[in-house]
Order: C-alpha cells, then sequence, then structure tokens
C-alpha cells in the first residue's frame, strides 16, 4: 500500500532530470543485480495481504473512507 503514484512522475523528472529517467530505464536490472527480486509482489502475496485485510475490517474501513472504490457515508448516489 504504498509507492510513488504516476502523477508526481514528470516533477520528479524535471527536478532530478536524466539521472531520474537512467533510474527508471535500469530499475530492474539494477534489482536484479543485488539479488532483490521483482519490484512487485507475487499473485499470491496479493491474495494473501487481500484475505488478511478482508478478515480484520481493514478492507471496510478502507470503504468507509472513500478508498478502494468504496463510497463515503455522505456520498450521494
Amino acid at each position: 500500500m504504498g509507492g510513488t503514484p504516476h502523477v508526481f512522475f514528470q516533477d520528479i523528472a524535471d527536478a532530478w532530470g536524466p539521472k531520474w529517467k537512467d533510474f527508471i530505464a535500469n530499475r530492474d536490472a539494477m534489482r536484479e543485480e543485488m539479488g532483490l527480486g521483482g519490484m512487485y509482489p507475487s499473485e499470491k502475496a496479493v491474495s494473501e495481504v487481500r484475505t488478511i485485510m478482508e478478515d480484520t475490517g481493514f478492507k471496510h474501513r478502507l470503504e468507509s473512507v472513500g478508498a478502494w472504490g468504496g463510497k463515503r457515508p455522505d456520498d450521494k448516489e
């Protein structure tokens, strides 16, 4: 549940210049070289986290504040 939203990528590129674009273009190779594996979790991991969020009621809490595609209680239909 984290990361840099794509909406900020251009601002970061403007601030950091070519080295940001070089980093983005090569980060998968750098991660592999350092033995870090893929950048994104496996489908199994995503499924496990989703189950935990549902079973603990956290998904419902996110929905109640308008996250996870849910509507806030004060939203009109």
